[in-house]
Formats: C-alpha cells, sequence, structure tokens
C-alpha cells in the first residue's frame, strides 16, 4: 500500500514482506486442506482423520466447493468491511 512508503524503510519493508507471507500462505494453505483430505488421507493422524471425516459427514459439498465458498464468504466480509462506515465496519470485521 501506499503508506508503506511514508515509513521508515526497515519497518515497510518488514510489514511487506509479512504481507506476501499471508498472501502465500492464503493460497496455498487451502489447496493443501483439499489436496490432503481428498487425495491423501493416510498422511493424516488417524484421530484428526476421524474427527475430520466426521464432521464432513453433515457438509452436502465436496471439499473443493467448501473451500471455495469460504474464500468467497472471507472475501465478501472483507469487502464489506471496506465500504462500510468505519463505526460499523470495525464490529462486522
Amino acid at each position: 500500500s501506499a503508506e508503506d512508503y511514508y515509513q521508515r524503510f526497515v519497518a515497510g519493508t518488514w510489514i511487506r514482506w509479512i504481507r506476501y507471507l499471508f498472501v502465500f500462505i492464503s493460497l496455498l494453505l487451502p489447496s493443501f486442506y483439499i489436496a490432503i483430505t481428498t487425495f491423501h488421507p493416510e498422511m493424516i493422524p488417524s484421530k484428526l482423520l476421524v474427527t475430520i471425516t466426521a464432521s464432513r459427514e453433515v457438509v452436502p459439498f465436496p471439499a473443493l466447493i467448501e473451500a471455495f465458498i469460504m474464500e468467497i464468504s472471507f472475501e465478501a466480509l472483507r469487502e464489506a468491511a471496506v465500504r462500510i462506515p468505519k463505526s460499523i465496519g470495525q464490529a462486522v470485521s
């Protein structure tokens, strides 16, 4: 963002790198979740796999659609927080 350039170099660079890291994580973690739960469930510890399987029984969508809906809802909440007035926007987000 533009305000990164008005801070000191070290602080601005640190914030930028943290932002890049979390963009990378937010792109990869849903993909890893879908890949592991759908195609490689043997990589998950057995107790965690039983918990995930029990929670997935009541969900009518496959893991891919579930992750897509989750991403869309997060983006909708983020956009709503930007567009709503500041006093209400913080409560919504």
